[in-house]
């Protein structure tokens, strides 16, 4: 998504800005942030993402000639259930006009 999102923003031919990734491991959660530029999405969209079979990406080609990596709506509602099924969460913090900042916790075991 992140990935997606900054290169939509910015465009193929700009000098892409970097996406920031942090891992921390504390006593109890494993903890890792993911940092973009990609332009936000605005608060009366941010809990829409994670609703399944809601997108911000464009549709996916049906005509098979290209097999889509996003559009279909599940990969953040799946993430989130995963998440919390192994005692963590995931979040996003989001600047519309500037970037989304994703944040996953997970339990140490």
């Amino acid at each position: 998504n992140a990935m997606r999102a900054t290169v939509e923003f910015h465009g193929v031919d700009d000098d892409l800005p970097d996406i920031k990734v942090f891992v921390v491991k504390g006593k109890e959660d494993i903890s890792i942030k993911i940092c973009d530029r990609g332009g936000g999405v605005s608060r009366t969209i941010l809990e829409r993402l994670y609703n399944y079979m809601y997108s911000t990406a464009p549709p996916p080609p049906r005509d098979g000639t290209q097999a889509p990596l996003a559009g279909y709506g599940y990969g953040l509602p799946l993430s989130r259930l995963y998440a919390r099924y192994f005692l963590g969460d995931l979040f996003l913090v989001s600047m519309e006009g500037y970037g989304t900042d994703a944040c996953i916790y997970l339990k140490v075991l």
